[in-house]
């Protein structure tokens, strides 16, 4: 029941997020959001493969001796490729136009965060508190 809550929430704050800015933003400001909300899709979800899927394959229903150092490997793996994901937009909005920029930059410096807190949902579910998760996912929407 907690692990179908937290689908809902994490599915359904980002719905909410698309649906406020598609009611805010203008037609191009909305193509940016759309394109970089597409990054950050493909971003987590290749994290997800390399770190936090085989976590919480590797460690579901294992001890705390072998659950947490698991977990950090994890999330510092997740961290260390959201950052270097995070400094290849930083990059990139040095080419962008200046009205892309600031969006551009924004996820760059959210991505490593966004990761972590990805990551450290995986691990609270690997570590059988589906509760946790959904507090993660509450805290994130």
């Amino acid at each position: 029941m907690w692990g179908l809550g937290d689908q809902v929430v994490s599915s359904a704050t980002n719905f909410g997020v698309t649906l406020v800015a598609a009611r805010t933003l203008s037609a191009r400001d909305f193509g940016v959001f759309a394109i970089l909300s597409t990054v950050y899709v493909l971003t987590n979800g290749v994290i997800r493969g390399l770190v936090s899927e085989p976590l919480l394959v590797g460690v579901s229903g294992a001890e705390r001796s072998v659950w947490r150092p698991a977990a950090a490997r994890a999330i510092v793996g997740a961290s260390l490729l959201g950052v270097a994901c995070g400094c290849v937009l930083l990059i990139g909005a040095a080419l962008a136009s200046s009205s892309d920029r600031a969006a551009i930059i924004a996820l760059g410096v959210a991505l490593p965060l966004l990761t972590i807190q990805d990551t450290a949902r995986f691990a609270a579910l690997a570590k059988g508190e589906p509760k946790v998760a959904l507090l993660s996912d509450g805290a994130w929407a």
